[in-house]
């Protein structure tokens, strides 16, 4: 597979280790290729600094801002500042947990660069995950 793709998603216990020697470890994955992502951020003790200290390419916003984004206000204006602040330090930004048309529009107007769930594709035996990428991987 070539490293161009490939991502190394880190979680929230990534910030227990030294991040100096987390941070000389991503720039050698950066330097051959392979993309970073912080997954589930917003959750449990994801820390602004990671992302200040960190070489990452891409946040992924974890799913719990969609559990209520259509009724609370407050819901949306934060995913709108995750993913507004992403692009403008340069990180692009994942959404998890997109099931509906709706969730993928919404997100969609906010400006948010991909998304992963179920509206996208749910999960398959590997033999039909093969068989994809088999019919794909040339075209």
């Amino acid at each position: 597979c070539p490293p161009r793709n490939l991502c190394l998603e880190l979680t929230e216990r990534c910030r227990r280790m030294d991040l100096d020697f987390l941070a000389d470890e991503l720039k050698f994955f950066r330097s051959h290729g392979i993309t970073i992502a912080i997954d589930d951020f917003g959750t449990g003790f994801s820390s602004l600094t990671l992302l200040l200290k960190l070489p990452i390419d891409e946040l992924k916003v974890d799913r719990f801002f969609l559990s209520k984004i259509f009724t609370s206000k407050n819901y949306r204006y934060m995913m709108e500042c995750i993913i507004q602040g992403s692009k403008r330090v340069g990180f692009c930004t994942c959404v998890e947990g997109i099931e509906t048309k709706e969730q993928y529009d919404l997100i969609a107007s906010l400006a948010g660069d991909c998304y992963q769930g179920y509206y996208a594709c749910k999960p398959v035996p590997i033999e039909e995950f093969l068989d994809f990428c088999r019919e794909n991987i040339n075209a």
